[in-house]
């Protein structure tokens, strides 16, 4: 992907829409993660631009990299869906040397993240690690369960595996804290399954859609800078 081709497709994504989402009154309800100084931005890949996971993968960083040198932003990350979307897509989670239960109590949310994404939000590490740079294509795949996931486990889940996406069984690394993704008024019944971006195919419902970040201010001052970027 020559640099052309990045600060191209950078000027696209946040020419394309930049969304400020502020969600009130949540003193009542812990939706799990932060949205306190938080500015959010939509993206949108197409295969024809972005035929492959290195050209994908590219981008993602460039743009990473290019937010994070802003003043005033601590940290960014990529997204399929932010939390209230309404498309949510869920599957079973079917952990390694166990059946499939069949009626749905193994369902699971999921969403592919990069690395900051949910320290971006504030989602916490309960167990194990969060994902990392070193995540990619090349390394074994790994996930990241939510706490209500790991229920599914008759132990730990961290160091265990997963078998129903692809043919290759994908190792649990880390439990984070569970979400409210489907509204503050919804029961939390489903968790979630984390995937890293980095280590995604072609372009498919899991890609990226969304780019959160943190800000240290009122991050409406950010968003000019950032639609500059």
């Amino acid at each position: 992907l020559v640099a052309g081709e990045v600060a191209l497709a950078v000027v696209v994504l946040f020419s394309t829409g930049l969304m400020i989402r502020t969600i009130l009154n949540l003193q009542a309800v812990d939706p799990g993660f932060r949205v306190d100084n938080v500015l959010t931005a939509s993206v949108q890949l197409t295969a024809t631009d972005y035929p492959t996971a290195n050209h994908q993968n590219a981008f993602y960083r460039e743009v990473l990299d290019r937010v994070g040198r802003l003043p005033g932003v601590l940290s960014a990350g990529f997204t399929t869906f932010l939390p209230y979307t309404t498309t949510i897509g869920a599957a079973p989670v079917i952990v390694e040397g166990r059946p499939d239960p069949g009626d749905g109590s193994n369902i699971a949310i999921l969403r592919s993240v990069t690395p900051d994404y949910l320290s971006t939000l504030g989602v916490p590490v309960v167990r194990g690690r969060g994902f990392s740079d070193q995540d990619t294509t090349g390394a074994p795949p790994v996930a990241l369960v939510s706490e209500r996931v790991a229920g599914l486990f008759e132990r730990d889940p961290v160091g265990q595996r997963i078998r129903n996406f692809g043919p290759t069984p994908i190792t649990v690394v880390g439990v984070v804290g569970d979400i409210k993704g489907e509204g503050l008024d919804v029961p939390n019944t489903r968790g979630t399954l984390y995937l890293p971006v980095a280590q995604l195919g072609e372009i498919g419902f899991l890609t990226p859609r969304s780019l959160a970040i943190r800000t240290t201010s009122n991050p409406t001052a950010l968003a000019a800078a950032v639609q500059r970027e």
